[in-house]
């Protein structure tokens, strides 16, 4: 096979991140009919390479080999197997590699349904939105909350994760069926990392799933579990106090709490006055802090409400819009958040003030 470096190195690297760490010594990443494989045995990562292939070349180069060829020399490549080595040369640089016979994936074979596309490629986007909701060390029977959620009808794509104490939905248009699913939110992680705006085609076939854009496609098995009613989290009932918030604003406000806490378990109190003003404060034993801002709102009631401040810096942070709304429906209830196409809400810290 030939190919420019640049072109294999790149994809190379960017498919590394699925081959399973503990056994980089002994796996590697299969080439097969033009396609660059990874697997953890868990997901499958499959790049289209530009290549010149030999006749029925295949062969898996060892992750050593991987890191051989990202430092070659620009130029074109050109890279060779047999049954024990697997040969590389770039210009005068030459590097031999003992073959790997272990590839671990699994059977990829499947007659696919295609379950939507998005011709924008922003369906990543708002899965960026959304995804800081799914828990990353949840234990017990519920794996759902490790999960995002795609329920797609229609001509509008509902993306959905929650963790138990916050939950996001965001939606995008895109042609679809009605035929949910459930991926895992660290595979989504790595397979942002892939994406680069592309159109997105998503399949399912059984238990599985895959990701179509540019030249990849990723096939995961999707998590077994119901799903959260999401629907009927997300009302339109209104609140006792509704006004807008500058994202940066409140960032700023945040941060500054933030480091006043000094990684302590301490609530951050938000207080909405009924003279339009929405005061921060922070009270642990060495520590006092409030600052206020004056808002663009209706409050009918003052409300003290406390939340977790990663949960809210999260949350703030994920609004693409400067401009948020914000309602709260009493001190012990969930507030909600939304602009745009995004909608999150987050489960109050119970306190002796607001109990």
């Amino acid at each position: 096979m030939k190919v420019e470096k640049v072109e294999i190195a790149t994809k190379l690297k960017k498919l590394k991140g699925f081959v399973k760490a503990e056994k980089e010594t002994v796996s590697g990443i299969l080439y097969k009919d033009g396609m660059l494989i990874a697997s953890d045995g868990e997901v499958i990562a499959k790049a289209a390479l530009e290549c010149q292939p030999a006749m029925d070349e295949t062969f898996v180069i060892p992750i050593a080999a991987v890191n051989f060829i990202d430092k070659l020399p620009q130029g074109t490549a050109e890279i060779t197997a047999d049954k024990s080595t697997v040969k590389i040369k770039c210009g005068k640089a030459k590097g031999t590699f003992a073959t790997v016979s272990d590839f671990e994936g699994f059977d990829d074979e499947s007659k696919w349904t295609a379950v939507f596309s998005d011709e924008n490629g922003e369906i990543f986007e708002r899965i960026k939105e959304v995804i800081h909701c799914s828990s990353k060390d949840a234990n017990g029977s519920n794996v759902t909350v490790k999960g995002v959620y795609f329920d797609t009808l229609g001509e509008k794509a509902s993306i959905v994760a929650c963790d138990g104490f916050r939950a996001a939905v965001s939606h995008c248009k895109c042609l679809s069926e009605a035929k949910p699913i459930l991926a895992l939110a660290a595979t989504l992680q790595k397979i942002m990392s892939l994406h680069n705006g592309e159109p997105t085609e998503v399949f399912t076939s059984g238990n599985k799933a895959m990701f179509k854009f540019g030249d990849y496609e990723i096939i995961t098995k999707q998590l077994s579990g119901t799903f959260l009613d999401y629907k009927k989290i997300f009302t339109a009932e209104p609140g006792k106090a509704v006004f807008n918030i500058s994202r940066s604003g409140a960032l700023d406000i945040l941060n500054r709490a933030e480091a006043c806490i000094s990684g302590a378990k301490v609530p951050v109190m938000l207080t909405a006055s009924e003279d339009k003003t929405v005061t921060f404060s922070v009270l642990s034993a060495t520590t006092e802090f409030n600052e206020s801002i004056e808002i663009d709102g209706v409050i009918t009631d003052t409300i003290e409400i406390a939340f977790n401040p990663k949960y809210l810096i999260d949350c703030v942070k994920a609004f693409p819009k400067e401009q948020i709304k914000m309602t709260l429906y009493g001190p012990t209830r969930f507030a909600m958040f939304s602009a745009g196409e995004l909608q999150q809400i987050i489960l109050p810290v119970r306190t002796r003030r607001n109990k």
